[in-house]
């Protein structure tokens, strides 16, 4: 069952509008709307009155303000369908797909749009004027594609190609590859020559990720798996400009964990543990270094008010370097 708002619910959020008895953020806060829809609403009751307010609530009008909404990027597709009463993300995912796809979405609850437009075979030549009009209307996609009659896909993907490559990237180059029997001795001869450089580089990836990675496993105050992989991809990218891809394919991680791993931000537990080996480095130079991980963990649970457990402390001691200084017991020989 969507969720649908009564011309008389819109008229008392406008008046508490108006009456400004709190801030925007507020309000949407009580009346469960939108930033997005309180801007709709407020336009269609200045330009057209209440009768703006009663033809919003149309289907139709419902599906474009959620649709708009989503594609404002204040919200997530999970926030959206909360706020609108959606019934799954499957649904307002169909309404975007339309919508992009310049399909007209009906005015109705039930039942499926007819008028589909599907992607057509073109010409390079018309492919290149598709986007010189596309660019000469500001990057009026779904404009262009009505005109064209094929799908705002095509026509975002052709001008992005323009962009990067002019006329040359809007050729069709697929299943032009020749067969080795029809090249001619110097294409063969690049050919190897290619293939050579490629492993080579490989050999060097390798031979250069073991040596920076190396195969101890030290103890650290982090919790992420395969850290020491992620800081060789990194120098080595960084230092000998070799490709990522080949670099997460030799370490055997994906892409996608490797660039997480780079927008990641310390968890509590890390900034915690940073914290406990600040305090423990005062701490050993004050008793110039008797003290063990056991005394250790006794003085730090005191300090900080806290139950950490003595593995931790032991684990953390060792990564800081720190090891108490004792007389060690002198063997007795006959």
């Amino acid at each position: 069952m969507y969720k649908q708002y009564t011309t008389e619910f819109k008229l008392e959020v406008l008046l508490a509008y108006e009456n400004r008895e709190c801030t925007i953020q507020k309000l949407c806060k009580r009346y469960q709307i939108t930033k997005y829809s309180l801007r709709q609403w407020i336009n269609e009751f200045e330009e057209f009155g209440i009768e703006g307010l009663e033809r919003s609530n149309s289907w139709k009008g419902f599906k474009e303000a959620a649709v708009k909404d989503y594609l404002s990027g204040e919200f997530s597709q999970y926030e959206i369908v909360r706020t609108y009463g959606i019934s799954s993300r499957s649904v307002l995912q169909r309404w975007m797909k339309k919508y992009n796809s310049h399909r007209d979405l009906k005015d109705t609850s039930k039942g499926k749009t007819s008028s589909m437009t599907k992607g057509r075979k073109t010409t390079c030549n018309e492919r290149i004027q598709i986007v010189l009009d596309c660019l000469g209307n500001g990057k009026d996609y779904k404009k262009t594609a009505e005109t064209y009659e094929i799908t705002y896909q095509q026509v975002y993907q052709w001008v992005k190609k323009y962009e990067n490559g002019k006329e040359e990237a809007l050729k069709d180059k697929r299943g032009r590859k020749k067969e080795e029997a029809k090249l001619s001795p110097e294409e063969k001869m690049k050919l190897e020559m290619k293939k050579l450089e490629r492993e080579n580089e490989r050999l060097r990836a390798e031979n250069l990720f073991k040596k920076v990675r190396g195969n101890r496993k030290e103890a650290k105050t982090n919790q992420i798996r395969f850290e020491d992989k992620y800081i060789a991809i990194r120098g080595l990218h960084e230092k000998e400009n070799l490709s990522i891809i080949l670099l997460c394919e030799i370490a055997g991680i994906s892409r996608a964990a490797y660039y997480k791993r780079l927008k990641r931000s310390p968890s509590s537990r890390e900034l915690q543990n940073e914290e406990i080996v600040k305090d423990m480095k005062a701490l050993h130079e004050k008793v110039d270094g008797i003290y063990g991980y056991r005394r250790m963990t006794l003085n730090i649970n005191r300090k900080l008010s806290q139950n950490f457990n003595h593995k931790r402390i032991y684990r953390l001691m060792k990564v800081a370097g720190m090891q108490s200084v004792i007389q060690k017991k002198k063997k007795s020989y006959k």
